[in-house]
C-alpha cells in the first residue's frame, strides 16, 4: 500500500471484525468511563459522549486491533518503530456528538468503528467535508493533523475505538 501523500486517508476493514466486535463489547463493561469534559492529565475533550478514562485502554482483542492498524501503518512507512500513544472507547447516545479536533503532533490517528447501528453519525474530516460511513470493522487512518469532528448522533450505541500512532526512529 503507498500513499500518494501524507494527507491521505487510509480506510481498511477488519476480516474478522463480527466476532472480535462482539468480544471487545464484552470487555468494554471492565472499563472506568466518563461524560465528563476534563481527561485525565487536564486536557478538555472533544468528545461530548461517553468515553473510557485511561490513557491507553488495552484488552486481549483490542490489542489484536492495535497490532492490525500498526501493520497497516508498516506498510507504508516501514522504516519506523510505531507505538500507541493514546486509545480510548467513546460510547455514543442520541444528541452525543465530537467537536472539530486534530490530534497534533500524532503522526497516524485513527477511528475503528465497533457498534454503528442504523443512522450512526458518520466520521466527518471538517476541512474536506469528506464524509465516512460508521460501518463496523471499518478503521480509517489519518494523519494527525487532519481536523475532523462527529455530527450529532440520531440513535443510541454507536460505539468507537480511537487512538494515535507515535514512531521511534
Amino acid at each position: 500500500m503507498r500513499l500518494k501523500s501524507y494527507s491521505d486517508i487510509i480506510i481498511n476493514t477488519y476480516p474478522y471484525h463480527k466476532y472480535l466486535n462482539s468480544k471487545i463489547l464484552e470487555e468494554s463493561k471492565q472499563f472506568e468511563w466518563d461524560k465528563g469534559r476534563q481527561q485525565v492529565g487536564g486536557n478538555i475533550s472533544n468528545v461530548i459522549a461517553y468515553k473510557t478514562v485511561d490513557r491507553v485502554i488495552t484488552s486481549p482483542n483490542i490489542e489484536i486491533i492495535y497490532d492490525w492498524i500498526k501493520s497497516i501503518i508498516n506498510e507504508c512507512f516501514p522504516d519506523f518503530n510505531w507505538k500507541i500513544y493514546h486509545g480510548w472507547l467513546a460510547k455514543y447516545s442520541k444528541g452525543e456528538y465530537a467537536i472539530s479536533h486534530h490530534h497534533c503532533p500524532f503522526p497516524f490517528s485513527f477511528v475503528y468503528f465497533i457498534h454503528s447501528p442504523k443512522g450512526s453519525s458518520p466520521l466527518i474530516f471538517s476541512h474536506s467535508g469528506k464524509r465516512i460511513k460508521p460501518d463496523e470493522g471499518k478503521v480509517i487512518l489519518f494523519p494527525g493533523n487532519l481536523s475532523h469532528e462527529v455530527p450529532k448522533c440520531k440513535i443510541h450505541g454507536r460505539m468507537i475505538l480511537s487512538g494515535n500512532f507515535y514512531f521511534n526512529t
